[in-house]
């Protein structure tokens, strides 16, 4: 299930995993590799180092991670 998807409002690519996790795609922080985040709060910590980055992120990205995990 997708978190969110590349698009005009949109740097990051995050789904969740079938087998564990959630996934950032084609992670511009970590170019050699994606970032797998065990948990929703570790996602929204890696998003957030990827708005300081000056990546757009969506604020629906945390939203759902927040309502997903129970936050």
């Amino acid at each position: 299930m997708a978190v969110c998807r590349p698009g005009p409002d949109s740097d990051v690519y995050v789904v969740y995993v079938v087998g564990g996790g959630i996934e950032c795609r084609d992670c511009r922080l970590l170019k050699e590799r994606g970032f797998n985040a065990p948990d929703e709060a570790a996602m929204i910590s890696h998003l957030k180092e990827h708005a300081v980055a000056g990546h757009k992120v969506p604020s629906e990205a945390f939203e759902r991670l927040e309502n997903w995990a129970g936050l």
